[in-house]
């Protein structure tokens, strides 16, 4: 016998009948226990038949392990029969019945572990209705939970870990409930050492949320490995609504949740996969409202502070993306938990190594794991109660997610090890796995409701091949999802992807097109490129991952309609910060399909590094500020979408801008532009006296109202501001651009309105839209007269319009006559490309360049006189200019008379004409005269540069 205390006593003989259950219960509890021993005392002359008897027992129950921690000793008459038993020592009684023997052996050995059993008489007399609300729905909604799973009579053995004084135990009297705490047994759970399934179920009620995240998993984990059946999880999860109120109430619990981090379903969820706790349910409970309220009067808060709660009590139930609960509780199955994490089992079914070709929980990194989750995660509703295929499974995790609510489903993949351990790991009745080739689908025509294929396709050397089988294998009217990456994210927009294991990718438009190639009926949702990952309606050129949700066609004429993609054209001149506000708050609330297109007009601040590292933006750099119409101009020229949105670099969008604007837009197939509301901003469009100030949040807030109490309110206009625009496809085509005639701004907008309304489109103000306009932001930066701007361009406008000169501007806009009368295409439409300056004498070939014999030298070189050539050259004083041509002409040994065309060019030219004039060129003579923003234009016009 081991040197050792015994804490276990049974005296027995051969007529002893409990034998064998003694040795049965003990090993079931303490296998593999090293701290806790049976001695078995018996008379002398029995010794060797007991012994005998024991290694009997053993081999009947199938009991191969180490059992040193049960011994046998003898003794010959009662003193020392007394003198064996350890005052210490518990001596079983033949009296106590099985259960509750099970009972006694685990009480006496977890109180030496700091685990203390509940007797739920403590808390007789006590109303449990007297207990605070958020305590009282925590224990009630778990015991509630453990009735429903466990339905039978039977005693359950249960461990509330972390639960404080125990108080589970008087919401479950019918079963045995077990105690430890830091507080109140002195027992740390991180520090638990238990054989694995001691307890029938362990609970951790409201505790997660006081451990810090580096240690969430292991702790989860250590709890699953001590429950045989059940590990039940609650914690509040609904982080903005205990962040407001411990902004009011600096509750000291709600400050630990805060510094630790408040957990999250992902992250969680995250941590149960990787576990291999993948069968679990959630459920909510404590409603936010009535929360905050209990919180407020807890704290004694003034009834201003309540009021304002009150008011985000509101906010959290019509915006928040959660369920209206404070709380949720995870209901985890952990059966046969511990015999998956036995190194015998591990070894038996090995683990798939992360290669990159297919995602393995636990292997791949926390970002991986969770965009792949979330894919299956969000369409498990979607296949409730139906047959499903998931093509290319892998290890069967996704699969396994997917059958918590399906009829029926089988993964497939192509990879046999991959299937072996999918069929080992996760085990349901509605749930199987086959070895089989994507593009060869061993199944009937027509079976399955739904085809599931994430990150698949790419991988495959015929993804035709495979759309056809899908399209076969699946049911009319049924479902295909299918997700790929975003070339343009995932590989920098190469064709040759940078995933080795990709055999092709996909830019946006291609992935539309290849997939309604074989399911027209086919819509597009993506997912974002970041943290939390988290999958949205219409995908973007932002997202990571484009999923298809396509159906098969039925014999019938309703087609699902596919969203409109909108090209958002937006012009910088330096101002950084308002451009980046700008840009961040179209990713933050545009889930429709759209690019960003961004026009320079010559950035020094830093913009242009700033947008080239952008990888959703295309960026146009012009070298020099062409002014409003014409940067627009070439941004419109570039865009594909069915709307073109002139949105200025100094706003800030709001929730639902984009889908209230094409909703408006969609109202009447006659409106061809929409304008939203604004707080900087001419004429109906304005909102007076904004109660936000500078305050952005606030800004939101009122625009989050302004457009719910305006919902679907339109007016009829005769012109919109330029600072917002939505403008449809057959606008542009039919009147062209903004006229560049204006310059750096100013009645570009009235032109282009005007223009549009004669070619009978109409024009609306979308009232529930509002949108943050700072306002003349390049006028004041770029440091350019808004006054004499605008009176400049008064006249010109007045001049194109046949406004009497005496009309002054305080007199307004004459518009409603002006939009009278037809549209002329000759007259008034305005082509979006840079328009060629015609230069009286120019030749079917022409060259410019500035004066210097060198220029002069290679042209005369290069052509003679009966060529079609002209040389342009800009100088500014023509008759001086002259004068030196003649000079460099005869220097060179030249006549006048005898040289091809050489055209001394003197009108000055604005900075909108410079671009025009070399785009009439076919090149440019490059000497240290040529202005090098000539040499950027020629360059993007693709005109020829002639280094001399």
């Amino acid at each position: 016998m081991k040197n050792r205390s015994v804490d276990f006593v049974y005296m027995c003989d051969l007529r002893s009948e409990r034998l064998g259950e003694v040795l049965d219960i003990f090993l079931d509890i303490f296998d593999n226990v090293s701290d806790v021993s049976l001695l078995l005392i018996t008379p002398n002359s029995e010794i060797s038949k007991i012994s005998t008897e024991v290694d009997n027992i053993l081999k009947k129950i199938q009991f191969t392990n180490n059992v040193s921690n049960i011994s046998i000793q003898g003794y010959n008459d009662l003193e020392e029969l007394s003198s064996l038993i350890n005052k210490k020592s518990f001596v079983i009684d033949d009296s106590i019945d099985k259960e509750e023997l099970k009972l006694k052996l685990k009480e006496i050995y977890l109180i030496r572990k700091n685990i203390i059993f509940i007797d739920p008489k403590r808390f007789t007399g006590i109303n449990l209705y007297d207990i605070e609300w958020e305590r009282y729905r925590r224990f009630k909604r778990v015991a509630d939970l453990i009735r429903k799973d466990f339905p039978d009579k039977e005693k359950l053995i249960i461990l509330d870990a972390g639960g404080d004084d125990g108080l589970l135990s008087a919401f479950l009297p019918e079963h045995y409930v077990f105690l430890i705490d830091e507080r109140t047994t002195g027992g740390k759970i991180e520090s638990i050492e238990l054989s694995s399934n001691f307890f029938d179920i362990v609970t951790c009620l409201d505790v997660i949320e006081h451990i810090p995240i580096s240690h969430r998993k292991e702790c989860i984990e250590k709890l699953a490995t001590l429950a045989s059946r059940k590990l039940y999880i609650t914690f509040p999860h609904n982080v903005n609504a205990q962040e407001f109120v411990y902004h009011f109430t600096k509750n000291r619990w709600l400050e630990e949740h805060l510094i630790n981090g408040i957990p999250t379903e992902e992250e969680i969820e995250r941590y149960l996969y990787e576990l291999g706790l993948n069968n679990f349910k959630k459920d909510y409970y404590c409603y936010i409202g009535t929360w905050i309220s209990m919180m407020a009067n807890i704290h004694n808060l003034p009834y201003e502070k309540f009021k304002e709660l009150n008011c985000k009590i509101n906010e959290l139930e019509e915006f928040d993306h959660h369920p209206p609960y404070l709380r949720v509780v995870f209901s985890i199955d952990t059966d046969n938990y511990s015999k998956k994490q036995d190194r015998s089992y591990q070894s038996e079914t090995k683990e798939l190594d992360f290669t990159g070709e297919r995602m393995v929980p636990g292997k791949a990194d926390q970002a991986t794991e969770l965009q792949h989750i979330n894919r299956y995660r969000y369409v498990k509703d979607l296949v409730k109660d139906m047959i499903v295929l998931d093509v290319a499974c892998g290890e069967g995790y996704g699969s396994n997610i997917l059958a918590e609510s399906a009829k029926r489903i089988i993964g497939v993949d192509i990879s046999e090890e991959a299937i072996n351990q999918a069929s080992k790991k996760y085990i349901k009745e509605n749930l199987s796995f086959k070895v089989m080739d994507a593009e060869e689908l061993d199944f009937d025509d027509n079976y399955f409701d739904v085809v599931v294929s994430f990150e698949t396709i790419e991988h495959l050397e015929k993804p035709y091949k495979f759309l056809k089988e899908v399209k076969r294998v699946l049911k009319p009217g049924g479902l295909f999802i299918v997700s790929t990456p975003n070339r343009d994210l995932a590989s920098l927009g190469s064709p040759i992807p940078l995933n080795k294991f990709h055999k092709e990718e996909w830019t946006f438009e291609q992935f539309v097109k290849l997939i309604r190639h074989y399911f027209p009926e086919s819509e597009f949702i993506g997912q974002y490129a970041y943290y939390p990952w988290e999958i949205h309606k219409n995908a973007t050129p932002r997202d990571l991952f484009y999923i298809a949700i396509a159906k098969k066609e039925i014999e019938t004429d309703n087609k699902t309609p596919t969203p409109s993609f909108t090209s958002i054209v937006i012009l910088t001149l330096n101002n950084l910060e308002y451009t980046k506000q700008c840009i961040e708050s179209i990713r933050r609330y545009t889930p429709e399909p759209y690019e960003i297109i961004v026009v320079d007009n010559g950035s020094k601040d830093g913009t242009i590094e700033y947008l080239e590292s952008q990888p959703d933006i295309r960026l146009i750099k012009n070298p020099t500020n062409l002014g409003f119409a014409m940067g627009n101009n070439i941004g419109i020229k570039e865009a594909r979408g069915d709307y073109i949105v002139v949105l200025n670099n100094d706003t800030i969008v709001t929730q639902g801008w984009l889908t209230r604007l094409i909703a408006c837009a969609e109202s009447d197939p006659s409106i061809g532009i929409v304008g939203p509301r604004s707080n900087y901003v001419a004429g109906n469009q304005i909102v007076k006296d904004v109660p936000y100030g500078n305050d952005m949040n606030a800004m939101e807030e009122f625009a989050r109202r302004w457009s719910l109490e305006n919902s679907g309110k339109y007016e009829e206009t005769v012109r919109v501001i330029g600072f917002c625009m939505l403008i449809k496809r057959g606008v542009i085509e039919k009147i062209g651009g903004f006229d560049p005639l204006y310059e750096s701004g100013n009645f570009e907008d009235d032109d282009f309105c005007i223009r549009a309304i004669r070619a009978g489109f109409k024009i609306k103000i979308a009232h529930d839209v509002f949108i943050h306009h700072y306002g003349s932001k390049t006028f004041a930066s770029e440091k350019i007269n808004y006054t004499e701007s605008m009176l400049k361009n008064w006249e010109r406008f007045k001049k194109k319009w046949g406004i009497p000169s005496g009309w002054t501007i305080d007199k307004g806009i004459p518009i409603l006559e002006l939009v009278k009368g037809g549209f002329d295409r000759e007259k008034h439409y305005v082509p979006l490309d840079i328009t060629p300056l015609r230069v009286e004498g120019m030749r079917s070939r022409n060259f410019l360049g500035k004066l210097n014999p060198a220029t002069v030298k290679w042209f005369l070189n290069s052509y003679k006189t009966e060529d079609d050539v002209a040389l342009i050259l800009y100088e500014e004083d023509p008759d001086s200019s002259y004068e030196k041509l003649l000079k460099i002409i005869d220097k060179l040994g030249y006549k006048p008379e005898s040289v091809p065309d050489i055209i001394i060019y003197s009108d000055k030219l604005s900075r909108l004409e410079e671009p025009r004039l070399i785009a009439s060129m076919d090149g440019i003579i490059n000497t240290h005269q040529i202005d090098k923003e000539w040499l950027e234009w020629a360059r993007r016009l693709g005109k020829e540069i002639i280094e001399v």
